[in-house]
């Protein structure tokens, strides 16, 4: 079981829209107007549409718009509203928090609360009402899509996000929330056409971020990537609108080649960062030379990613898995907090029961994905869950991946063949593992892999226990990465504790 160190791309994030725009990431504000509207319809509307009705709901609506649009004194009334009730999701009361208090500058942000149970369809009943009261309120269809997404039903999360789509074409929350839902079922290239077919991203620095993020993720050329230069030098949007654009182009840099200038821009790029381009800047930061990152210095709300990487390059697992725990919560649809976190939880702390729950739960957003098959099985093997181990592990053709997922899943068939006592069978599919992994050069799986083969062969105490323990301290001294040499160090430790000598009698 291994995380792998995958290239990372400034993809959009996709939240709430209350969330959003807590965060700051919808505010229309910039040094010259835009010609981008956020915001459903005209403020006038919404405050028509809130003096007219005065619904929780249009409150939210009315207060939303305002602070996007620059104006939020100007739905002071609505937002006392709201906090009088008491009855609002938290990013409303936050918002609303900050209009009262004329400190919209510095939005306390809700801490995550995912809905999952009985609170997700309590929610998607809720979205469902909305969207039949104001069928063009393309907000309420986003939110749905990704509810729907959130509950497994990816066909009614499309259906939704397409009505969103027909009915604000160029919203910026629209067209980000569509763009990751395509990524995420591995349409990148609709994605990518729907950023370049709309106006909007022209003039857009977060779409435009978003356009050269998801080029590199369908494998082309990216569009705006001249036209990205040309706004960021212009001097028309504040640091914050600029932060993602500047984090995409240093990345394609990065890739180029050209370090100076991607050092330079990722460091543009923190100049008033979100938690998504703080996270870019510390994943570059072991790539490009001098480029430091101290996540704690910056105190961006839902910073987790990028505290979770930099816990887990200093070694600090406990740190390193409560924030992958807290990025999968803000992003519960991503595979990849629920690979760091399962990784963590298995291999590091072993906590497998926990593990379990989240990686169960991943898969029904992310339906036969290898690496969560994978962890599961290893953590389900582990707690002697056999049967349905080797349940998951015969959803995959392990023959056809060719990635590292085929190196950890003839591993992990291995693991199980020993906890079923069948050690000859396990030793086989560990060294097809190991012997893989050696041809591709991945001397991190091949340190991995041996390392759980002497484990397991000094716990059934097989005659191959010294040549597999000596293959693995091999092994793993080439290796300077801090968990693989917590797993020699616990091997060593076992072997010592089951009174197992070092070297042969």
């Amino acid at each position: 079981m291994l995380i792998e160190k995958k290239d990372r791309r400034i993809l959009p994030r996709w939240r709430d829209f209350l969330t959003t725009v807590s965060l700051g990431e919808l505010d229309s504000r910039t040094r010259q107007p835009t010609l981008l509207d956020d915001a459903r319809s005209s403020l006038a509307e919404k405050q028509a549409d809130w003096d007219n009705n005065h619904t929780i709901w249009h409150a939210v609506d009315f207060i939303a718009a305002s602070f996007v649009l620059g104006e939020p004194q100007r739905s002071s009334e609505a937002a006392a509203f709201v906090l009088r009730s008491g009855d609002a999701p938290a990013p409303a009361l936050a918002l609303a928090r900050g209009i009262a208090s004329n400190q919209t500058d510095h939005l306390l942000v809700p801490d995550v609360s995912p809905f999952e149970g009985e609170a997700l369809y309590r929610e998607i009943h809720r979205l469902k009402r909305r969207t039949v009261s104001e069928p063009r309120n393309a907000v309420a269809w986003v939110d749905l899509a990704r509810a729907y997404l959130l509950a497994g039903n990816a066909d009614l999360a499309r259906r939704a996000m397409n009505i969103a789509c027909a009915i604000s074409p160029d919203n910026r929350f629209v067209l980000r929330s569509a763009t990751r839902f395509l990524v995420h079922q591995r349409e990148a290239l609709e994605a990518h056409r729907l950023l370049v077919n709309s106006p909007a991203t022209r003039h857009d620095p977060w779409l435009m971020a978003a356009e050269l993020g998801v080029a590199t993720t369908a494998r082309i050329g990216p569009v705006f990537s001249r036209p990205a230069r040309s706004l960021i030098q212009s001097g028309q949007h504040a640091p914050m609108s600029l932060t993602e654009l500047s984090s995409a182009l240093a990345t394609l840099e990065l890739e180029a080649g050209k370090v100076p200038t991607a050092k330079k821009l990722f460091r543009q790029s923190l100049e008033c960062p979100t938690e998504n381009s703080l996270a870019q800047a510390e994943w570059a930061s072991d790539h490009v030379s001098g480029l430091v990152v101290k996540v704690d210095e910056f105190r961006v709300p839902r910073s987790y990613e990028a505290d979770a990487l930099q816990s887990h390059s200093l070694g600090e697992w406990d740190r390193c898995f409560r924030s992958a725990l807290q990025w999968l919560q803000d992003q519960p649809f991503s595979s990849r907090p629920a690979v760091l976190a399962s990784y963590i939880g298995s291999t590091i702390l072993q906590d497998y029961d926990t593990s379990i729950r989240l990686l169960s739960a991943s898969l029904v957003t992310n339906p036969r994905h290898p690496t969560l098959i994978n962890n599961l099985a290893f953590a389900l093997a582990n707690v002697g869950e056999l049967d349905r181990a080797d349940g998951y592990l015969s959803l995959l053709d392990v023959q056809d991946i060719e990635d590292t997922n085929g190196v950890t899943l003839l591993a992990t068939q291995g693991l199980v063949k020993f906890k079923r006592g069948d050690a000859h069978e396990g030793r086989r599919l560990y060294l097809e593992a190991i012997a893989k992994a050696k041809k591709q050069g991945w001397q991190r799986y091949v340190a991995v892999a041996s390392l759980y083969l002497a484990r397991e062969e000094v716990l059934l105490d097989t005659s191959e226990k010294f040549l597999a323990l000596h293959r693995a301290m091999d092994e793993a001294e080439r290796c300077t990465d801090k968990d693989v040499l917590l797993l020699l160090t616990r091997v060593l430790e076992l072997t010592e504790s089951s009174g197992t000598e070092t070297t042969p009698p």
